[in-house]
């Protein structure tokens, strides 16, 4: 966000863009960030909490970890 922040302040500063489209911009980038978070979450739950415990793993023996236990 920091970094969104400071190129919105550029593009103000070099009266590039008007305030009103630069709050959209900042809107929409926002919602993106936070798109790419609950993607982030998602794909550590499911490597986590499925992949990693049904996939065989050659140090074990090629067994899942739900098998060692």
């Amino acid at each position: 966000m920091w970094i969104a922040v400071c190129f919105c302040h550029l593009l103000i500063e070099n009266g590039i863009v008007s305030f009103h489209h630069t709050h959209e911009g900042i809107h929409d980038l926002l919602l993106r960030l936070q798109e790419v978070e609950s993607i982030r979450t998602n794909l550590f739950q499911y490597i986590e909490g499925r992949y990693n415990r049904n996939r065989i793993h050659s140090a074990i023996g090629y067994k899942t970890p739900q098998q060692m236990e």
